[in-house]
């Protein structure tokens, strides 16, 4: 009886002992200006005194455009991207989780709770026991610890341009997420004579496409999310080309009739490296890329003689996958002519 009596009254100490640190590891969170953790001149919250922060690599992140970041600040998050937290990562206080904007950069943050039910079931790793009735052990919020990255125009995304015929939805979701990732900062949709989409429906298809962004920029690591355009027409496009000094609009021919992308781009390099580029040529690329049936024979005829008209290879591509492969050759080239800029031999660097 008394060695039940005292594996009894040991377990129970053990368990008050982890609920104290529960508590104080949630007060430190959530209270980090209790806590003088360093005295640089940009305070931030010391990594090493909150383990699940140490190493954010692998941590979700959620992008939180209206959230303002600073040491210590608290984040308010949507219902879906706390459901995502929750019910989804099953993660549980003390996790490391990272947020972003385009001002403030991308911050480590810790989550925290307002019991001790996700910080005291969880298991290894800062997740949570599955809870089968969808609940929780309490409130989750999020509150920021230390940048690790800075917004603002260090942060932003170099400026680039994806016009393109509405498809439909789920081709052009494929399109919009790999936009996302090749760094598009802007989706400039193009009413052609052969678009797939009827232009009363454009918009509701467009408006249903800016989760997937979302969901794009949170996973390839981007500052910003890419911004869909008014549609405009095709000769309206045309015509603002002509209008604007150094416009650089590519446009992608399938078949005869145009010259390989990457030799255009070799070819404008090397005028610039000479000083004979056109005037104005920092202006924003843009790719336009046809519709399912082609460009149409007016469309056709609009664009002969013109420069950057470009091929993408000899086989005819689907419109996203034309998209894929012209963002994809122009931001190697891209890095390419930084890194050489930069001294580096042509070797892209690693950020």
């Amino acid at each position: 009886m008394e060695k039940a009596r005292d594996r009894e009254t040991t377990a129970a100490m053990v368990d008050q002992l982890h609920c104290r640190y529960a508590a104080l590891y949630v007060g430190l969170c959530a209270f980090p200006s209790l806590f003088q953790f360093n005295s640089s001149d940009d305070p931030t919250i010391s990594t090493a005194l909150v383990p699940s922060l140490s190493n954010t690599q692998r941590a979700p992140r959620l992008y939180v455009p209206d959230a303002l970041l600073r040491p210590g600040a608290p984040i308010s998050l949507s219902s879906d991207q706390l459901h995502y937290l929750r019910n989804v990562m099953r993660l549980r206080a003390g996790a490391a989780v990272r947020a972003f904007n385009e001002m403030d950069g991308e911050w480590a943050c810790a989550l925290v709770s307002s019991s001790d039910g996700i910080g005291g079931e969880g298991g290894k790793g800062g997740r949570v026991k599955k809870n089968r009735s969808g609940g929780g052990g309490g409130t989750l919020s999020v509150v920021a610890q230390e940048r690790m990255r800075k917004g603002g125009e260090e942060g932003r995304e170099p400026p680039l341009r994806l016009c393109f015929a509405p498809l439909k939805k789920a081709r052009m979701k494929t399109l919009f997420e790999k936009a996302t990732e090749l760094g598009v900062t802007h989706l400039q949709p193009v009413l052609t004579e052969y678009t797939d989409v009827a232009e009363t429906h454009t918009e509701g298809v467009l408006g249903k496409m800016e989760g997937g962004l979302v969901e794009a920029a949170e996973q390839c690591e981007r500052m910003s999310i890419p911004q869909i355009l008014p549609p405009v027409t095709f000769a309206a496009l045309i015509e603002e080309e002509e209008e604007k000094v150094g416009e650089r609009l590519y446009i992608c021919r399938e078949r005869a009739g145009a010259r390989p992308i990457w030799e255009v781009l070799e070819e404008e390099e090397e005028e610039e490296e000479e000083g004979n580029a056109e005037e104005g040529m920092n202006g924003v690329p843009s790719f336009l890329i046809g519709p399912e049936g082609g460009f149409s024979p007016k469309e056709l005829k609009a664009m002969e003689g013109r420069r950057r008209l470009v091929s993408l290879g000899p086989s005819v591509l689907r419109a996203e996958t034309a998209g894929v492969v012209a963002l994809g050759v122009y931001v190697a080239w891209r890095e390419g002519k930084r890194a050489k800029k930069e001294g580096k031999g042509g070797t892209i660097p690693v950020e």
